[in-house]
């Protein structure tokens, strides 16, 4: 089973229900533009006839990946999932973990095995990053948020702040997977 990792402001919102959207950067990107084929399996390909292919199919259960701490071996404790703690706590109160055993690992290096969340993949299209519509930006977990009545504008920044190698003005193209919570 594959997982789909999340940054930890994000991961609240997929485990409520409010995100139910998430973007990824196709790799390698489409060359001279994306289109329908009968021709490829997948049914994209680009404007030179290579079949461009998602990572997660519709119909795939996926696990939810996040950043943890996993518990020194051969003890009680249980995972601790850094989304549920404040990040300034998490700085401070959990800075002397490494020396008592705990382990942390980032969202691309959890282990299936702690995972607390199942996703199955509803859809997948193919689209560049600045064709969000404001209905997708609020799938992506806009917090309706009183200071900030554009969903997309909200998309932009947190774009930004997690994709530095592919930033909102290069308008890459992206795999937008719809998906819901397994219960």
């Amino acid at each position: 089973m594959k997982g789909l990792s999340f940054s930890r402001q994000l991961v609240p919102a997929v485990l409520s229900g409010a995100k139910t959207q998430t973007r990824r950067v196709m790799n390698p990107q489409p060359a001279g533009g994306l289109r329908y084929s009968p021709f490829v399996k997948s049914g994209l390909e680009d404007g030179h006839g290579r079949e461009m292919r998602p990572r997660y199919l519709p119909g795939e259960i996926v696990y939810l990946r996040e950043s943890v701490w996993l518990p020194p071996v051969d003890t009680d404790y249980e995972v601790t999932y850094c989304a549920d703690w404040d990040a300034a706590y998490l700085k401070e109160a959990l800075s002397n973990l490494p020396a008592q055993g705990w382990r942390f690992r980032p969202a691309r290096f959890m282990p299936k095995s702690a995972h607390r969340a199942l996703l199955e993949i509803l859809e997948v299209r193919g689209q560049r990053l600045q064709d969000i519509t404001p209905e997708d930006a609020i799938a992506e977990g806009f917090p309706h948020d009183p200071t900030c009545h554009y969903p997309v504008l909200w998309f932009r920044n947190l774009w930004d702040s997690i994709n530095k190698a592919h930033p909102w003005e290069s308008n890459p193209w992206v795999w937008p997977y719809t998906f819901r919570r397994v219960k």
